[in-house]
């Protein structure tokens, strides 16, 4: 019998994203343009519930990848075939995921669980003997949600959200079970792979706007119409790029030893959730906008307009809080406008003027929160 062939880890410092990390997410993002367009066909409180039932599903299994390249980066041979492996499935994947809830769901759930047992294969075939041993504090559990996810597939759709949604408190349980573990986070390479899926969601929502123009005819109300959009893009980027990353980051640095592996699980594993969420589903109604910017927007799209933005404010709130205790007072006052401006005047105006007041409040809120950071460094530097 021959030894488990192992790889041999990067130094903290020394690990960076790789072009194979690259081109794994660019295959990733059809996965979610797929669930946006899955909702965007079934655009009713049952499509949308889905729909970020979809985004979890798919989310977990990417963030599986994520901690198993933080490990082993792509240097190896085993490890490149693995990740090239995997995104085939995640085209198989993309590619079902319209019938997810149909009578043919289990394509999707048997790609699904094949992209996360290649993952998780990987992992222990690369990792080194510690990180094998945290590994299997998670991989128990781990395991048993996606044998629940599987099983899901091949049962009536009617009950398969509910078995998903088990599947889904399976893999949360297999987190926390896995917590007690010293798992060694190298923080650069981490940051920098959320960064990196936060932009691609991000340039979800440039690609609902392209999709809803088709063949428009160029005039004066559209090119007003795309520019709040864009502003609203351009917010939400700077929301996280400007200092929230690099916060998240030289937190998740100065941890050591097992608190760094909750922190790495909590800001970015857990608190990046609601954030793809958002995104995916502002990104549904950012395209009833500019299809309908004269019209008044249906509730559920207003909702989900409303929703996406409160999510991002949510994911910043919640990682805000892993970090520092603290409660960011700005976005958690932005959102609480927003959501109130939603309730009272969405049914009153256009789809295009309840976009540009979310846009105002947002911009706001970020030019409040970058004057207040600005005067915090001020103060430390004196």
């Amino acid at each position: 019998m021959t030894d488990t062939p192992e790889v041999e880890l990067v130094d903290e410092d020394e690990l960076s994203v790789s072009p194979l990390e690259l081109f794994f997410d660019l295959v990733f993002v059809f996965a979610i343009a797929q669930i946006a367009a899955f909702v965007r066909h079934d655009l009713t409180w049952s499509g949308v519930g889905k729909g970020v039932l979809l985004v979890v599903l798919v989310y977990w299994a990417w963030s599986l990848y994520t901690w198993g390249l933080n490990a082993t980066g792509t240097s190896h041979v085993y490890v490149r075939l693995a990740l090239l492996s995997a995104m085939g499935t995640i085209l198989l994947m993309a590619v079902a995921l319209p019938s997810a809830f149909t009578e043919d769901g289990w394509h999707f759930a048997a790609a699904l669980v094949a992209f996360r047992l290649i993952g998780t294969g990987m992992y222990y075939l690369a990792a080194g003997e510690e990180q094998r041993a945290a590994f299997s504090s998670f991989f128990p559990l781990a395991t048993l949600g996606a044998a629940v996810t599987l099983v899901g597939g091949f049962m009536d759709p009617s009950v398969r959200p509910w078995v998903w949604l088990g599947a889904i408190a399976v893999d949360v349980l297999a987190t926390r079970a896995a917590e007690r573990a010293d798992w060694h986070v190298r923080p650069a390479h981490f940051a920098e792979r959320y960064g990196l899926l936060v932009i691609i969601v991000l340039g979800e929502l440039i690609v609902a706007i392209g999709v809803g123009l088709g063949d428009f005819e160029i005039t004066t109300s559209l090119g007003v119409t795309l520019s709040i959009a864009f502003v609203v893009v351009a917010a939400l980027w700077w929301s996280y790029f400007d200092r929230a990353s690099g916060f998240l980051e030289e937190t998740l640095r100065t941890r050591t030893g097992i608190e760094r592996g909750r922190f790495a699980r909590d800001a970015y594993t857990g608190a990046h959730l609601p954030l793809v969420i958002g995104i995916a589903m502002f990104a549904v109604a950012l395209e009833e906008v500019v299809v309908h910017p004269d019209e008044h927007i249906e509730a559920i799209a207003a909702v989900l307009l409303a929703g996406g933005i409160t999510l991002v404010i949510v994911s910043f709130l919640l990682a805000g809080y892993s970090a520092t205790r603290q409660i960011p007072v700005e976005r958690l006052t932005g959102a609480a406008v927003i959501i109130a401006i939603t309730a009272i005047a969405w049914g009153s105006i256009s789809s295009r003027t309840l976009l540009a007041l979310h846009a105002v409040v947002l911009v706001t809120t970020l030019i409040v929160e970058y004057r207040r950071w600005s005067d915090d460094w001020q103060r430390r530097a004196a």
